[in-house]
């Protein structure tokens, strides 16, 4: 399979919100900025509702078919069909759909074109999107014939080697990075043998709890998921297959059945309700058990029959060398990721100075103050911020 990237898709809560991505990725296409890529698409959650991760993935999924599917002569609902077309793809999704309730200042462009520092050769500000992709597109490539789905977060920044990542098994392969357990609570972690295949997909287990299931190594170590899932076309026709297609009105796929129709009304989360399913020792009921603790809205029946229809996938964990995160979900996260970040490339800013970000600062115009971020601003006076600030979009035109 070529290195090449056929889609890469940007994920969006809405169509307002998808507009504002298409605006962004635009402007960097006729740029040159997004390489080895042969199409860009946006796509939102169907009528602005709140489908989680693992529906927007499948609605990916299904958009992509339907635009081959278009160009075949052959039977649209057979999964065979299905299959030839994913076999023939490299698909990477960033899902970046979200309000950005915690981070008010950037809800207009979401928090993947969330101003970072960093240097930048480019006539557009340096984003958290601009700082991932590269790492992600330099992603290798599956097995001839194979096809590959790679699915990202979009409101983190990973500091990891692509060219360790080991995407060349069947069925779905998650890069995880060694931590403390106090540490991994707070994501999901993972169980695995000796041939890296996973036993368990744990959901923000508690320390003990990770221990208890054997996610905890010799050195104190358990593996925590950070979010980048690869999977080849025969786990994506299986999903597609477990959610049901029909043909609509318009002869293209539409999702259909009890299990997919729940898609529209609930949120499906990729990690909780599919790959906790997933796992040579999960159980039915260790799966209800873990997806119900963690909040999930479907009901138990519906939740058995997602089990047995993706329990025959298989799923391995790469375990990166190394890997840092740094989120930037929330106001003070950005803050400290960005500071954080600034620490470890040593760029030019003093540890607590106030970071200025895509200022227009006049000559009667100054920053003063500690520990804040102020950002696309007209600076024209004094502003003094007392710390744990962010500032974004303000003219200041007298002293503040």
């Amino acid at each position: 399979m070529t290195s090449m990237w056929d889609y890469l898709i940007v994920t969006a809560s809405n169509d307002a919100q998808a507009k504002a991505y298409e605006h962004q990725l635009t402007l960097r296409q006729h740029l040159g900025l997004i390489q080895d890529v042969r199409e860009v698409r946006v796509i939102a959650d169907p009528g602005g509702l709140r489908i989680g991760s693992g529906g927007s993935t499948l609605c990916c999924l299904l958009e992509v078919l339907n635009h081959h599917i278009e160009r075949t002569d052959s039977d649209p609902l057979s999964p065979e069909t299905w299959r030839a077309v994913f076999q023939a793809l490299r698909i990477l999704i960033v899902h970046a759909g979200g309000d950005s309730k915690r981070l008010p200042a950037y809800s207009p462009c979401g928090k993947i074109f969330v101003p970072v520092p960093g240097h930048n050769d480019s006539a557009l500000p340096m984003t958290l999107f601009d700082r991932q992709l590269p790492k992600y597109l330099a992603l290798p490539c599956a097995p001839a014939g194979t096809g590959q789905i790679v699915i990202t977060a979009g409101d983190v920044m990973l500091q990891f080697d692509p060219k360790e990542a080991q995407l060349n098994h069947p069925g779905l392969v998650g890069l995880g990075s060694y931590a403390p357990p106090e540490h991994a609570c707070h994501h999901g972690v993972y169980c695995r043998d000796a041939q890296q295949h996973v036993t368990r997909y744990l959901q923000k287990p508690t320390p003990d709890q990770q221990h208890d299931a054997g996610a905890v190594d010799l050195y104190g170590q358990a593996i925590l998921d950070i979010g980048v899932m690869s999977f080849d076309a025969n786990t994506a026709v299986q999903l597609l297959s477990v959610c049901g297609l029909k043909r609509g009105p318009n002869t293209t796929l539409e999702i259909n059945g009890p299990l997919g129709q729940g898609v529209f009304n609930k949120e499906v989360d990729f990690y909780r309700e599919i790959c906790a399913a997933l796992g040579t020792e999960t159980t039915e009921d260790l799966y209800l058990q873990t997806v119900q603790q963690c909040g999930s809205p479907w009901d138990t029946g519906t939740l058995k029959t997602l089990y047995q229809g993706l329990k025959p996938l298989a799923f391995r964990v790469n375990a990166l060398t190394h890997c840092d995160f740094l989120h930037f979900g929330t106001t003070r996260q950005i803050i400290t990721s960005a500071y954080a970040l600034i620490q470890r490339e040593r760029l030019n800013t003093a540890p607590r100075e106030v970071l200025s970000l895509n200022n227009r600062i006049t000559d009667t115009g100054q920053i003063q103050g500690t520990t804040s971020l102020v950002e696309g601003c007209c600076i024209q006076d004094t502003l003094t911020l007392a710390g744990d600030n962010v500032v974004a979009g303000l003219d200041v035109t007298h002293p503040m």
